[in-house]
């Protein structure tokens, strides 16, 4: 597969992903809490990595080895990764100190009306866990926790190329099958 394929949907990637994060900030904290959260559940970017991937394989009809595809969307995921960790740094640590404690704050507001909501044994409790936590989290984004995170990230970025990988692995058209 190209290496500029990889550019492109890892560049891709990364600016929508920036462009949501700087958009929802612009429009309030709710706004930017409720991307976050879903950015957290949705599989967006796996999905544009592992669809480009099987466009490639099905528009060029070209067999793809394992480590190919791997290669493939580990420089996607590399890409991605670089810009979303300048995007955070520069919004958490440049532009905007306090976002990281309004963030917290906020999503904690939103995580103790769904446990008051749900009910259950012990919830004062439950939520007064949750509150230290929140607190703990408050502090301002550093350099140091993006070069970690993304450190993190990639690890996990390796592990969803080989399912991509996996995903996208055919057999030779050119070898003959096996009838059953």
């Amino acid at each position: 597969m190209p290496k500029k394929l990889s550019v492109w949907v890892g560049l891709s990637a990364g600016l929508l992903y920036t462009l949501c994060l700087f958009i929802t900030w612009k429009v309030g904290i709710e706004s930017m809490a409720a991307f976050l959260t879903w950015y957290a559940y949705l599989p967006v970017i796996f999905v544009l990595v592992l669809g480009v991937a099987w466009w490639y394989r099905y528009s060029s009809g070209a067999f793809l080895e394992l480590k190919t595809v791997i290669q493939y969307a580990l420089l996607a995921y590399f890409i991605y990764e670089m810009v979303y960790a300048v995007s955070n740094y520069v919004l958490y640590g440049l532009l905007d100190k306090d976002l990281n404690a309004n963030l917290v704050e906020t999503l904690f507001r939103q995580s103790e009306t769904e446990m008051r909501a749900k009910g259950g044994e012990n919830i004062e409790a439950r939520i007064e866990e949750a509150r230290k936590l929140a607190e703990s989290a408050k502090k301002p984004l550093t350099l140091v926790q993006v070069l970690i995170g993304s450190g993190q990230n990639l690890i996990l970025h390796f592990i969803k190329s080989v399912i991509i990988a996996t995903i996208i692995k055919q057999t030779n058209p050119a070898a003959p099958q096996k009838a059953d």
